[in-house]
């Protein structure tokens, strides 16, 4: 019994095996008609396209939907580049013996010959301590000199 069982088994093995080689062959592809190849798709990122309203009638601010600025006023602007003239300096103080002086230019200190960054309308400023006199001090932002008087 255990060898027609083992026979069963065998021969449905080869069988199985014998079909699946014989589905697995197919017939040649004819080699008169070439087949097209397939193209595919471009998978480009598509452009966003924003139109900014000129008015609240055409549209408003996403975030703040209940604003009543104009949509259209102030997008994109730049501000234009000053020149190191623009740069407001002030003079707090002066301390130190007269070896050794110290000034105060709009809260920072600075020796003589030092340089400092300075925080201003404009963004941070270099500005080099040239001399430090009685009541004034000689300093140079952007290459041009100047000469800052304590205020009465």
């Amino acid at each position: 019994m255990k060898s027609d069982s083992f026979m069963r088994n065998g021969m449905a093995v080869v069988g199985l095996l014998s079909l699946a080689s014989f589905t697995g062959h197919s017939a040649p592809a004819d080699l008169k008609t070439p087949k097209t190849p397939t193209i595919a798709v471009s998978n480009s990122i598509p452009v966003s396209v924003f139109t900014v309203p000129t008015d609240l009638k055409h549209g408003h601010d996403p975030f703040f939907p209940g604003s009543t600025r104009t949509p259209g006023g102030s997008f994109g602007t730049v501000r234009p580049k000053s020149s190191q003239s623009d740069v407001v300096l002030i003079l707090n103080g002066l301390s130190g013996d007269s070896a050794h002086r110290l000034a105060m230019i709009n809260g920072k200190t600075v020796a003589e010959g030092e340089d400092v960054e300075i925080v201003t309308g404009l963004g941070r400023t270099k500005v080099r301590c040239i001399q430090i006199k009685a009541e004034s001090v000689i300093v140079e932002v952007g290459g041009a000199r100047r000469e800052l008087h304590l205020r009465d």
